[in-house]
């Protein structure tokens, strides 16, 4: 009888082991977790948001770069602090004319309940918490947007074909635009 009772409890503590590791959990050194087919939701992630892996492209201009950003792309640690422009004005500040990148999936999945297992169909996507960046417009001057970008903020669908540089890059962009281009005309025309 106890030796039944023995291989009971052993049995139920191996179970649980194996069950501990089935619960979504964030990547190490990252802002998401990568889901599994047949993980759960922990309770941790429920109201997280999963969408297929994308990042932003980035490109080399001369001795400074920029990433250009996609509906749903998900922002890396090396891109936090940096700051998105709408493409208009990114062109007349950098003078590059940009390409705006293919529409990728549109879809999210929004995680929860907890304990729900991963659909087949959505492993290998991202989930992180929902964060996107907040846009700031000119009040004085029609079409010149910007944004701030966090690490594991979520690029909005209005954001798409934006290009976002480090601080001070934009800040040497800005500076030559004063300077040189349409910023230094001080005439009201």
């Amino acid at each position: 009888m106890k030796l039944n009772a023995l291989k009971s409890v052993a049995f139920v503590a191996a179970l649980s082991l194996a069950f501990a590791g089935c619960n979504t959990k964030v990547e190490e050194g990252k802002d998401y977790a990568v889901l599994k087919k047949g993980q759960q939701v922990s309770g941790a992630m429920v109201g997280w948001v999963a969408v297929v892996p994308s990042f932003p492209v980035v490109k080399k201009q001369g001795d400074w770069t920029y990433a250009v950003l996609a509906s749903n792309n998900v922002i890396e640690p090396g891109q936090d602090g940096w700051v998105a422009v709408n493409p208009s004005f990114f062109s007349q500040l950098s003078g590059v004319a940009l390409e705006t990148p293919p529409v990728g999936s549109e879809e999210r999945w929004v995680m929860k309940p907890e304990g729900k297992s991963v659909p087949k169909e959505k492993a290998g996507w991202i989930a992180l918490p929902y964060s996107v960046p907040q846009v700031e417009a000119s009040s004085a001057k029609k079409g010149r947007e910007m944004a701030s970008i966090a690490a594991g903020n979520l690029v909005p669908k209005e954001m798409h074909g934006w290009a976002a540089v480090d601080r001070e890059t934009l800040s040497t962009l800005v500076g030559k635009f004063m300077l040189t281009g349409a910023g230094s005309r001080t005439d009201k025309k």
